[in-house]
């Protein structure tokens, strides 16, 4: 018998682990009033893990020169990411393969739950439990959006059931690398003139202290940039407008993040040489 999903905010979710996310949403919305929770991904298909994977690593004889960001093992070969568009697990071995994780976003205009450290990230950490989730991605492998239902994902009570879950102590899982994309995010300093940064720990910017982001003046470029990484619709809907200190704090993050990236880069191609 085919399952039956269920989609919300264009994502394939268990009914399950949607009405346990529900009640979630729901309490974040008291808490933050005038927000909201949305899915950025939910279940993938073998299929659809495969097209991304395949979209973002070869193998070594079509590397050709281009830049190598990690590498994995999959299908009985060595595979090289070539996309600056962010590491992605083998087919058959995400998380979102499981009916269980979620990634998740907030219609704020900052990062919100996408950043350690942001108020509503810290009410996630805090209340996940409550509602039978795990917040791993928060604790194990840097990724603060990425949760993961501990139930049974197809279960709903009779009439979908109101009450707050409340789940057997579940240990949480041990740290392990998770694939999901990390798009990058439009930052506005909006003190001291317009300058727009675009930040991603895979982006090399034109300049040697840009590591981890571009930065840009002019107005037509940033439109750009919305157009192709905005998400929820409009084109500067991903932007968030800071204050200058902040800006060159999330800037000074950006470069550590981009040169924590290259270390991890560097030694998963030394262990791959090792191996082979």
């Amino acid at each position: 018998m085919p399952k039956l999903y269920v989609w919300r905010d264009g994502c394939r979710v268990a009914p399950g682990t949607l009405r346990a996310y529900d009640l979630m949403r729901l309490d974040f919305e008291r808490a933050f009033p005038g927000l909201t929770l949305k899915i950025s991904s939910g279940t993938r298909t073998y299929e659809e893990q495969k097209a991304i994977f395949l979209a973002r690593y070869v193998t070594a004889g079509n590397v050709r020169g281009r830049h190598v960001y990690d590498t994995r093992w999959w299908n009985g070969q060595l595979w090289y990411r070539i996309s600056a568009a962010g590491t992605v697990a083998q087919p058959g071995t995400s998380r979102h393969e499981n009916d269980r994780a979620l990634d998740i976003r907030d219609t704020g205009n900052d990062p919100g739950v996408t950043r350690y450290g942001n108020p509503r990230s810290q009410w996630i950490r805090d209340n996940a439990h409550r509602y039978g989730f795990v917040p791993n991605g928060y604790t194990s492998f840097n990724e603060p959006w990425h949760i993961e239902f501990t139930g049974d994902p197809w279960f709903v009570p009779a009439g979908g059931g109101s009450e707050p879950f409340n789940p057997k102590p579940t240990p949480e899982p041990e740290p392990e690398e998770e694939e999901e994309e990390m798009l990058p995010k439009i930052i506005h300093r909006n003190t001291g003139g317009d300058e727009w940064s675009l930040v991603h720990p895979d982006l090399k910017g034109e300049r040697e202290h840009e590591r981890g982001y571009i930065v840009t003046t002019d107005p037509k470029r940033f439109r750009a940039w919305g157009r192709i990484w905005a998400k929820g619709g409009g084109s500067n809907s991903y932007a968030a407008d800071v204050p200058r200190d902040e800006y060159i704090e999330i800037q000074a993050e950006a470069r550590e993040a981009y040169d924590a990236a290259r270390r991890a880069e560097a030694d998963a191609i030394r262990l791959a040489n090792a191996e082979s």
